[in-house]
C-alpha cells in the first residue's frame, strides 16, 4: 500500500485511468499443464479432462474425420471449467449424469457440464462435513449416487449424489492410520479396496451400508418427507458425529481384511472384472496380484523401474495388463495362469532385462486404426514380443512415454485409447493397436522454465478460426526448448530441444524456416517442413529428413543472443547480444544441408560432437545432419551496452535498436546487401533497462514508435524522417512494476504492454493513447514476453504458462467486467478520432 500511496503523488494519471477500467480476468486459452495433473475419462469415451497451469479444466473432445478416404482423430478443446486456485489432485466424470468432479488442496467442487458451471461445493467454507486435508482420491458407488472421497486427513467420506444438488454427508469412516492415496469399488463383490501410505490394503464390505442406503432411498420416495428428513439416512444405523461412531460404522462399513505386502506407498489398485483378483502397484516398484478370496498373494512383478502409478486391465480374457511407473514406461503383459512356486524368492526378482525391455518403433496405419475403431478386417502387422514360459508375466509391448516421469495414467472405457500426465507439464492421448503397440496421438505440453519469447503467426487471410491452417504459437523457453502449437486445438505439433537456454526466435513469412538463438552465442536455422529447402534429385531422399532439424547456422556473436527478426522480405536476419554489437546476415531461399555417414568420421573428436548431435537433433544412429555455416555480413556498435532489442518495422525499410545502455538507434535497412545505415540516436531514453520496442504507425513523415523500460514507463515516440530526428511524443506512466515486453496489433490500433506487477494493458493508439483495458494475470508468475495478432493476443510467463486473451473489441467484450457502456464510447469517441484525422489530412 506504501507504494501505491508514493505513486499517487507522482503520477495522478494512474489513479484517474485506474478506476473503473474495462477488466479482463480469465485468457480464453491456456497452453500448459498443472504439474501431476490428474485425469479422467467420460463413460462413453468421448470426452476427458485435465488441468491447466492456472488450475482450470479443460474438457477436451474427440472427434473422427475421413479426409481422402484416411481417418484422422482429432482431439479439440471444447469447454473450460474455471474456479479452482489451487492444485488439483483428482478428477472423476459422473456414470449416469453431465456432472464431473475435480478435488484437491480446497476440498470437492461438483461441476454442470451441461451448463458449465459450478453446482456444488463441499469445502471447508461451505460444508461442516469437509475433509480437514487434501482429497487425493474419488470413487463411485451405486452407479454414481454416491460418492467416496479419501483424503489426507486418513478418512473417508461417503457423498449423498441422489438429491438434487444436496450433496450431503452420509457418513465419515476413520480408515487409516496414514494419507489415503487410492480407492477402487467392485460392483461384482460390492467390496471397497482403500489404500495410502500405511502400504497396507484394506479391503470393506459395503453390501449392509449400500442394502441401508437403498431402503432408506425407497422409504424417502413412499413417504414423501421433507427436504431436511430426506438427506439424513442414518437415524439408526449411522451416528455422524465422530464421537461414538465405531459401533455403527462395524455395522455399515464392515472391515474385511488387512493385505499386507508392499513395502512401499500404494498408489494403485484395480479389480479384475470377475471381482476375484485384485491387482495393487505401490512405490516399491512392484505389482502384486491378489486372491481376494483366500486373502492372499499369488503372484509378484518386479521389473519397473519406479513407483506403479497405474494397473489396467485390457482385452475380453482379462489375460493382458497395463502398468504404468513413474520412471515414464508403460508396459503392457500377457497374464499367464502360472502360479508362482514361490514369490518372494530371488530368482523371481531377477529378470532379463534384454528379454524383458525391447523397445518398438511400430508405426500404425489408417487400415488398422479403422480396424480398432471400427472392426474391420484387416491384416494385422506382427510385433517382437517375448514369450517366457517360466513366467507367469510375458512382456508384450515396453513404451518410454514420458522422459520427464509418469504421474498418472486413465483408459478410454469404450476404445483403446489411453491418456497419461507426466510429472511435469504434459498429457499424451495414445492408441493400442491390435497388435498391442502402443502409438502417440496427441499431446498436451507446457514450458517448465521462464518463457523468454513468444510469437503468434496468423493466418494472413483468415486470422484464427476453422478454417486457418497456418496459425500457429510459437514459444521459446529457458527450458531449452521451442514450441509450435495449433493455434486453435492447442496441440503441440512441433518441439525442439536446441541444448540450451532460448532467448529469442524468429519465423519467415512462409512458416517453412524458424531461427533461435540463446546463451551458446549461435543462430540455428530449423526447418519447419519437409522438403522446404532441398532442389532437384536430393528433394525425394533428403527431404522428409529435415524437418525438426537445424539446416543453417548463423554463426558470429561473442555474447549470448538477446534478440533476431528476419526482415519483412525475407532477405536478412539481424540479430543483437551481450557483445554490445548488432550483426546482419543475408537470408537465402534454400540451404543445402549434407547428410553425411557416421562412419565417415575418423577422428575421435569428431565422433564424439556427432554423437552429442544426434542426442540434440534425434538423427538416425547412421546418419547426421551438416547445417550449412553462415557468417556474419555486417556488424554495428553504435551501443555501449547489451542490445536488448531489434524491431524491423512492417514495410522493412527501418530498425529501432534499444539496450541496457538506454539508448535508442534508428537505423535504414538495406536488405539486398543485408546492410543498416544508421540515421539517429536518443541516449538516456528511459531511467532503466530498455526492454521492448515496437512500431506504432505506419511509414511516412513522422513514425509513431515505442519502448518500454524496468523505469516502469512506456515512452511513445516520433522519428521524423526528413530532420532524422527523435521526438518524444508521450510517457505513459500506467504500471505498478518494470515493463517487460510490449507488441502492437497489425493494424497498429491497440498497443499492448505486460509488466512484473502482474498486468496487462491495452492502450488505443490514437491520441491522447488512452489505457481502455486491463488483464490481471493474479498469480503463476509475472508476464515475460508478448505477441499481438489481429483480435486476440498471446503472453509468456515465468512459470512458463501460455496464455491467449481477447482483445478489447466488439466480439469479445462480454468477456471483460466494467464493459457496459465503456465499449461504445470507446468505439464512438474511436470513430470520431478517425473522422477528425481524415479531416486534418484532407485539409
Amino acid at each position: 500500500m506504501e507504494n501505491l500511496i508514493e505513486l499517487s503523488e507522482i503520477e495522478p494519471n494512474y489513479q484517474k485511468q485506474k478506476t473503473n477500467l474495462p477488466t479482463c480476468n480469465n485468457p480464453l486459452h491456456v497452453l500448459g499443464v498443472q504439474k501431476q495433473t490428474p485425469i479422467a475419462w467420460e463413460v462413453n469415451g468421448n470426452c476427458f479432462a485435465f488441468v491447466t497451469g492456472n488450475f482450470s479444466i479443460y474438457l477436451i473432445g474427440r472427434e473422427e474425420k475421413r479426409k481422402n478416404k484416411k481417418l484422422k482423430i482429432r482431439f479439440p478443446l471444447i469447454a473450460t471449467l474455471r474456479g479452482h486456485q489451487k492444485p488439483i489432485r483428482a478428477l472423476l466424470f459422473h456414470p449416469t449424469k453431465p456432472l464431473l468432479v475435480s478435488a484437491g488442496e480446497e476440498g470437492i467442487f461438483i461441476w454442470d457440464l451441461d451448463d458449465l458451471e459450478l453446482v456444488g461445493s463441499l469445502c471447508k467454507t461451505t460444508s461442516n462435513n469437509s475433509h480437514n486435508g487434501k482429497v487425493q482420491c474419488l470413487e463411485w458407488l451405486l452407479d454414481g449416487k454416491y460418492l467416496i472421497s479419501g483424503s489426507a486427513d486418513r478418512k473417508l467420506k461417503v457423498w449423498d449424489f441422489v438429491s438434487e444438488n444436496s450433496f450431503d454427508c452420509l457418513t465419515t469412516i476413520d480408515a487409516h492410520k496414514t494419507e489415503i492415496l487410492v480407492l477402487s469399488f467392485c460392483r461384482q463383490n460390492s467390496i471397497l479396496a482403500s489404500s495410502g501410505i500405511d502400504s497396507v490394503i484394506k479391503l470393506w464390505d459395503l453390501n449392509l451400508f449400500l442394502t441401508e442406503l437403498k431402503k432408506n432411498e425407497n422409504n424417502n420416495k413412499n413417504q414423501n418427507q421433507n427436504k431436511t428428513k430426506n438427506k439424513s439416512i442414518n437415524i439408526s444405523l449411522i451416528n455422524q458425529t465422530d464421537q461414538g461412531q465405531d459401533q455403527d460404522l462395524l455395522l455399515t462399513f464392515r472391515q474385511l481384511e488387512i493385505l499386507e505386502g508392499h513395502k512401499g506407498d500404494i498408489t494403485s489398485l484395480t479389480w479384475s472384472s470377475d471381482g476375484k483378483t485384485l491387482w495393487s502397484g505401490a512405490r516399491d516398484n512392484q505389482v502384486i496380484k491378489w486372491d481376494i478370496e483366500n486373502r492372499q498373494s499369488v503372484e509378484h512383478l518386479r521389473n519397473h523401474k519406479g513407483d506403479l502409478k497405474k494397473i489396467v486391465m485390457i482385452g475380453k480374457d482379462g489375460r493382458k495388463l497395463i502398468t504404468a511407473s513413474a520412471y515414464g514406461y508403460v508396459k503392457i503383459w500377457d497374464v499367464n495362469d502360472v502360479q508362482l512356486p514361490n514369490s518372494d524368492s530371488k530368482e523371481e526378482a531377477k529378470s532379463d532385462e534384454n528379454d524383458q525391455q525391447l523397445e518398438y518403433s511400430y508405426q500404425i496405419d489408417n487400415n488398422e486404426l479403422k480396424e480398432m475403431l471400427y472392426g474391420k478386417s484387416v491384416v494385422a502387422k506382427t510385433s517382437k514380443q517375448t514369450s517366457p514360459t517360466n513366467r507367469a508375466f510375458s512382456l508384450i509391448t515396453n513404451t518410454y512415454a514420458h522422459e520427464e516421469g509418469l504421474f498418472a495414467m486413465e483408459n478410454c472405457p469404450t476404445l483403446p485409447l489411453f491418456a497419461t500426465s507426466s510429472r511435469n507439464n504434459s498429457v499424451k492421448i495414445w492408441l493400442v493397436t491390435k497388435v498391442l503397440e502402443i502409438t502417440l496421438l496427441h499431446e498436451f505440453v507446457g514450458h517448465s522454465d521462464i518463457i523468454n519469447s513468444v510469437l503468434l503467426n496468423e493466418d494472413e487471410d483468415t486470422g484464427i478460426n476453422e478454417k486457418a491452417n497456418k496459425s500457429a504459437i510459437f514459444t521459446c523457453s529457458a527450458d531449452y526448448s521451442v514450441h509450435k502449437y495449433n493455434a486453435r486445438t492447442m496441440k503441440r505439433e512441433f518441439t525442439i530441444d536446441t541444448g540450451s537456454s532460448v532467448n529469442c526466435m524468429s519465423v519467415n513469412a512462409m512458416a517453412n524456416l524458424i531461427i533461435v538463438g540463446g546463451k551458446n552465442y549461435i543462430l540455428h536455422g530449423i526447418a519447419l517442413e519437409q522438403n522446404s529447402f532441398i532442389l532437384g534429385k536430393e528433394k525425394s531422399s533428403q527431404g522428409n529428413l529435415l524437418i525438426g532439424r537445424e539446416i543453417v547456422r548463423f554463426v558470429g556473436h561473442c555474447g549470448q543472443i538477446n534478440d533476431l527478426q528476419i526482415s519483412p522480405s525475407q532477405n536478412m536476419v539481424v540479430s543483437t547480444g551481450n557483445d554490445f554489437q548488432i550483426r546482419t546476415w543475408p537470408l537465402k531461399k534454400q540451404y543445402r544441408p549434407k547428410i553425411l555417414s557416421y562412419h565417415g568420421f575418423e577422428s575421435n573428436r569428431q565422433i564424439d560432437t556427432l554423437v552429442e548431435s544426434i542426442e540434440q537433433f534425434k538423427l538416425t544412429k547412421d546418419q547426421y545432419l551438416l547445417p550449412e555455416i553462415v557468417k556474419t555480413k555486417n556488424r554495428y556498435s553504435k551501443h555501449q551496452g547489451n542490445v536488448t532489442r531489434v524491431v524491423f518495422h512492417k514495410r522493412g525499410t527501418f530498425l529501432v535498436s534499444t539496450g541496457t545502455d538506454h539508448k535508442i538507434n534508428i537505423w535504414k535497412v538495406k536488405e539486398n546487401s543485408a546492410k543498416l545505415i544508421h540515421m539517429a540516436k536518443l541516449d538516456e531514453a528511459h531511467s532503466g533497462v530498455i526492454t521492448g520496442a515496437c512500431w506504432c504507425s505506419k511509414v511516412k513523415k513522422e513514425i509513431l514508435f515505442a519502448t518500454s523500460s524496468w523505469d516502469r514507463t512506456i515512452k511513445l515516440w516520433n522519428y521524423n524522417k526528413r530532420k532524422k530526428k527523435v521526438t518524444l511524443e508521450k510517457t505513459l506512466n500506467f504500471h505498478l512494476d518494470k515493463v517487460n515486453d510490449i507488441d502492437s496489433t497489425k493494424d497498429y490500433r491497440f498497443l499492448l504492454s505486460c509488466s512484473s506487477d502482474l498486468t496487462v494493458r491495452c492502450f488505443e493508439l490514437n491520441k491522447p493513447y488512452n489505457c481502455i483495458a486491463v488483464y490481471n494475470v493474479k498469480q503463476f508468475g509475472y508476464i515475460s514476453s508478448i505477441s499481438a495478432g489481429s483480435s486476440l493476443f498471446v503472453t509468456g510467463s515465468q512459470t512458463g504458462m501460455v496464455r491467449i486473451w481477447p482483445l478489447f473489441v466488439d466480439k469479445f467484450k462480454e468477456k471483460f467486467k466494467n464493459a457496459i457502456g465503456k465499449f461504445e464510447l470507446y468505439a464512438s469517441e474511436s470513430q470520431l478520432n478517425k473522422s477528425k484525422k481524415v479531416n486534418k489530412d484532407n485539409n
